[in-house]
């Protein structure tokens, strides 16, 4: 027997074995159109209607020759992106020879006449409704010699993922330290377990010492200012009871500035660390957010900035050209008044999914 005539059924009663699936598919047994209970098979069966037109949804008449679509899917949720489909047909008309398939059910066709009764369908996009298929015996031009039928399937929505998530602050510091002579005081940028030195500076003789460089920081990555004060290995100098202060000023390129002040005691001679955590700033200070989202089908990914202060929430789509589909987005917002803020990004895609991720900002 050859391939074709294994998938010819014979009247109304119907044994049907799915062979020849794609990798990862199950196999599946089915008597009268009925499911052997699997979660990764589906059956759908549609009017065998003649002509051009296709049919609704729906049982069978009677007396209608057998043509209907078995669905198979790859996997029990079949999400977007990951998704394959081995679409079936099943008849018992030895006359219809050619087959051709509407896998959105737009009226318009999507394969050329096949002489294959299977076909194995790879979706990016998130799909609920029907797939169509139409059946031609080769005698005379469609839609003479036609017979048409659709039925339901669906590939889910996944929702898309915020892959990253950035608050870059850009800002001069300026170290000052007073006190004890001879005694050194170092400045470095900690960020994401990294530490980058910024400033080193000896107390000498006369006006408090200052050390500036600018830094640009991810608020968003567990950044800080670490200040150390190593009195052990200085020269003994001044009073037995003598300090060395610190200050720390931020300036935000004229949009505002933030002071800190520390003192260190020169009685203990262990390491001093001052760590200023970097989720504050100076009111008036420009951030710069920044997030990546994707998303697994080929989905408009649409962002949207609530800073918590007020102001109208920032929104803008990206088209989704391919799948999957992936966007950066950044906006460029100041605090004006002091307070905590909570920042939500929410990224939708095109079929309403949404995810969100947030941060808090202290201005002061």
């Amino acid at each position: 027997m050859n391939r074709r005539q294994a998938h010819v059924l014979l009247g109304s009663m119907v044994a049907l074995a799915l062979v020849g699936s794609a990798a990862g598919m199950s196999t599946v047994s089915m008597m009268n159109e009925k499911a052997s209970g699997s979660s990764d098979h589906r059956t759908g069966t549609g009017i065998a209607s003649p002509g051009g037109s296709l049919p609704q949804q729906g049982e069978q008449p009677p007396g209608n020759p057998y043509f209907v679509i078995n669905v198979n899917y790859s996997s029990p949720l079949c999400p977007e992106g990951n998704c394959t489909i081995h679409f079936q047909i099943s008849t018992d008309n030895t006359s219809v020879i050619f087959f051709r398939w509407d896998f959105n059910d737009d009226g318009t066709w999507d394969t050329p006449w096949l002489t294959d009764l299977a076909y194995d369908k790879f979706f990016y996009q998130s799909y609920d409704g029907r797939v169509c298929a139409q059946g031609f015996t080769g005698m005379g031009p469609p839609p003479l010699g036609t017979l048409n039928t659709c039925t339901h399937y669906l590939v889910r929505n996944i929702p898309p993922t915020i892959t990253d998530f950035s608050v870059f602050m850009a800002a001069n510091v300026t170290l000052r330290v007073a006190g004890e002579k001879w005694h050194d005081v170092t400045a470095s940028l900690v960020e994401g377990g990294n530490e980058t030195p910024l400033i080193r500076l000896v107390r000498e003789p006369g006006r408090p010492q200052e050390g500036s460089a600018a830094i640009k920081a991810d608020l968003a990555n567990a950044t800080a200012l670490r200040v150390v004060y190593t009195p052990a290995d200085d020269p003994i100098n001044g009073q037995e009871n003598g300090a060395t202060p610190a200050w720390l000023n931020f300036t935000y390129g004229g949009n505002g500035s933030m002071s800190m002040h520390h003192l260190f005691s020169v009685r203990h001679s262990d390491t001093w660390i001052w760590s200023v955590g970097l989720d504050s700033v100076g009111a008036g200070a420009e951030l710069r957010f920044t997030a990546t989202a994707t998303d697994p089908g080929a989905d408009n990914l649409t962002f949207e900035w609530d800073f918590g202060d007020g102001t109208p929430p920032a929104n803008i789509t990206y088209p989704g050209f391919s799948a999957p589909a992936t966007a950066t987005d950044t906006q460029v917002h100041a605090f004006t008044s002091p307070g905590v803020y909570t920042i939500t990004l929410t990224v939708w895609d095109t079929d309403g999914a949404a995810t969100s991720a947030t941060i808090s900002i202290t201005a002061g």
